[in-house]
């Protein structure tokens, strides 16, 4: 029963989408104006609300309002939901401020689709229900844009508290790194002074070790100077006596020759060297 209830209440809603389309198709080729008495809006011209159904289960009342401010702005929305669990109910009532917006509405948002769902729009004569005094009063539209604007606005101080943690953590963080590279900076210059001091003593002793290489040499080089310098002047000495040697040895020979010439003249008569003269 219910399987057949529910398939002749889809047949009937699609049958009142189509015949609504069906009519604002026909005034579209006849050139009537919605907004004229020869249009069938002119008899719900008195109710500046419509009448949404087929919506689906998880739109919101802002996914609403969204959907349907596009054509004037809402003053009223009654997303019905159910007592018990809250859910919603698949239909909504959607009061605008201008009664023109309910006709553009229904001309533009009937049939169609959101979220694979195919939209019913027509006018109502909605009034709101009566609440019982004791009961707790229903949230409004207004009060539901109230909330959400209360909640973005918690919101927005949440994320720049969040915001401000973050600069401060991140301000915190750049001043560690900050003294994490002035201490790396100081260590590799002690590392570098003392790699220099290193250096330095062993340049020092490598200098020291040189100055007493070239010292050594340089004795040496002395050394073999003053040796071949005395073994010249010896070379040179013994030279001279021998050439004072060998002079004073052609002197006593010249000296010898002359004292036997002189006595040989001396032994020969004056004729006799006359006549060797002569001869």
């Amino acid at each position: 029963f219910f399987n057949f209830y529910f398939a002749n209440f889809l047949r009937l809603k699609m049958q009142n989408i189509r015949s609504v389309q069906r009519v604002t198709e026909r005034e579209l080729k006849l050139g009537i104006d919605g907004r004229g008495k020869d249009s069938w809006h002119h008899d719900h011209r008195h109710s500046a609300c419509v009448h949404v159904g087929g919506l689906p289960r998880d739109l919101s009342e802002g996914d609403v309002c969204v959907i349907f401010s596009q054509y004037g702005n809402i003053q009223d929305l009654r997303l019905v939901r159910d007592r018990e669990t809250g859910d919603s109910k698949g239909f909504a009532f959607v009061t605008y401020q201008d009664q023109r917006s309910t006709i553009l509405s229904v001309d533009n948002l009937n049939g169609a689709k959101v979220l694979g769902r195919m939209l019913s729009v027509d006018h109502a004569e909605y009034k709101p229900p009566q609440k019982d005094s004791d009961s707790e009063p229903e949230e409004t539209f207004h009060d539901h844009v109230k909330k959400k604007q209360k909640e973005y606005k918690k919101d927005l101080l949440q994320a720049a508290r969040d915001e401000r943690e973050d600069k401060h953590v991140r301000k915190l963080e750049a001043k560690q790194h900050k003294q994490d590279a002035l201490e790396a900076k100081r260590l590799r210059l002690l590392e570098l002074q003392e790699a220099s001091k290193r250096q330095e003593n062993e340049r020092g002793t490598d200098s020291d070790r040189d100055r007493h290489r070239r010292d050594g040499d340089r004795d040496r080089r002395d050394r073999d100077r003053h040796r071949d310098r005395d073994r010249d002047r010896d070379r040179d000495r013994d030279r001279d006596r021998d050439r004072d040697r060998d002079r004073e040895r052609r002197d006593r020979v010249k000296d010898k020759k002359r004292d036997d010439r002189r006595r040989r003249r001396s032994s020969t008569p004056r004729r006799e060297r006359r006549r060797r003269s002569d001869s």
